[in-house]
């Protein structure tokens, strides 16, 4: 009976013991298994901050085609799969050896991708604007982003799908157009004050002004073509007199405002609605001539003391958009294409063609001497926030979604 019972004790404990080892290995698994799919997760996290780090750099493509997409790939440079025509392929910007898993080296489903958020058919980009109601549509604000991140962990994935937009940065204008000490205008040039979307096709107005007919600026108001029918303002503001050719055209609410007591900025700070210190830090260093790319926030200064005008600058022309800030006199010779804020703190003239989507402010003389081949400036409180908003490097989360 003693041998019998010793059995059955030596049974049990050689059971209890397999039942222990066997949730040690499972709790291990486990363990080890959530482990990788936090690293999956932190590696997607990654992966959006990558993503979102090359909408700040403008190396992902902000052209208004709701069918673009930009994918950013494991792989070197010039290793980058080939891609049809509204695809931006762009190698990874981690550093050479250090590569977490959030994408791929081929084309698939886990690539990182950046995209517009639009409607089922891709036709129509949805935007962000906390003035309106509701927020998310499709007529004002800045557009927003869908950016999915795979990341991997051994056999773990997970996924995060996140929609982002710019971090507003509300202008003040107060005109299309703002020459102090006096405004010019010559032959065929067109200046609005009514509020346009900040999708209005580059040339709107340049041949038709504001007469209803297609490419006017006020085409077809029932499909807000292109005005948006509030924030309206003077098509010209001066202290001084404003002086327009028989066949310039000013429009807006109401279409001058001339021999003005008030209304000039005391800064461009102003116009951003921040105060002079968080506006400088903003703006960043000056540079003594014009940089070979528009496309960002233009800082324009000869000896670095603020609001001193002492300097004399002249742009060649070109495509831009953002902010053109000149501590002095500006001259543009070229024809130039913009979206944004040109901010002159001297006399601007323009000798060239001038399309210009947002406002134009000079704090002596503003001339446009286009002569005939036709300049048109058109207020658009959405190209200022949009284009600032996104030169300004500030991009905030509207929705966040983690797939394990």
């Amino acid at each position: 009976m003693a041998l019998v019972v010793a059995l059955l004790v030596l049974m049990v404990l050689s059971l209890l013991a397999t039942v222990l080892i066997s949730s040690v290995q499972l709790e291990r698994k486990v363990s080890s298994q959530g482990q990788r799919a936090m690293t999956a997760l932190n590696c997607a996290e990654a992966g959006i901050g990558e993503a979102i780090s090359r909408l700040r750099n403008g190396d992902a493509p902000d052209d208004g085609n709701p069918r673009r997409v930009t994918q950013i790939f494991l792989t070197v440079p010039g290793g980058v799969p080939v891609t049809g025509t509204d695809t931006t392929a762009l190698n990874t910007s981690q550093p050479a050896g250090q590569w977490l898993s959030y994408s791929t080296g081929a084309k698939g489903p886990d690539v990182l991708t950046i995209e517009y958020k639009t409607d089922p058919a891709r036709t129509v980009i949805y935007r962000f604007d906390n003035t309106r109601n509701p927020a998310i549509q499709t007529v004002s604000g800045r557009p927003i982003f869908r950016i999915t991140s795979v990341g991997h962990r051994g056999r773990a994935s997970a996924t995060i799908i996140t929609e982002v937009t710019s971090r507003p940065m509300i202008g003040d204008a107060r005109a299309a157009t703002l020459g102090w000490q006096e405004i010019k205008y010559s032959e065929d040039c067109y200046v609005c004050g009514f509020n346009h979307r900040a999708d209005t096709p580059t040339g709107t107005a340049a041949a038709h002004g504001r007469n209803g007919a297609p490419w006017a600026c006020n085409e077809n108001p029932g499909l807000d073509h292109w005005e948006v029918g509030y924030r309206d303002l003077p098509g010209g503001l001066s202290g001084g007199k404003i002086d327009g050719k028989s066949s310039s055209q000013q429009s807006g609410d109401p279409p001058v405002l001339e021999r003005q007591a008030s209304g000039m900025y005391a800064g461009p700070w102003e116009l951003l609605d921040m105060d002079a210190g968080a506006f400088y830090s903003w703006l960043g260093n000056p540079r003594p001539s014009a940089p070979g790319s528009l496309h960002g926030i233009t800082h324009l200064d000869n000896d670095g003391v603020r609001q001193n005008r002492s300097g004399t600058f002249s742009i060649p022309g070109g495509d831009g958009a953002g902010m053109i800030y000149v501590d002095g006199d500006l001259r543009i010779d070229g024809d130039l294409t913009f979206r944004g804020v040109i901010y002159v703190e001297g006399q601007l003239r323009i000798d060239a063609h001038l399309w210009v989507l947002g406002t134009v402010v000079a704090g002596r003389k503003l001339e446009i001497n286009s002569k005939d081949v036709g300049s048109a400036v058109l207020y658009s409180s959405d190209a200022i926030e949009e284009n600032l908003s996104k030169y300004g490097n500030e991009y905030t989360t509207l929705s966040w979604r983690e797939i394990n």
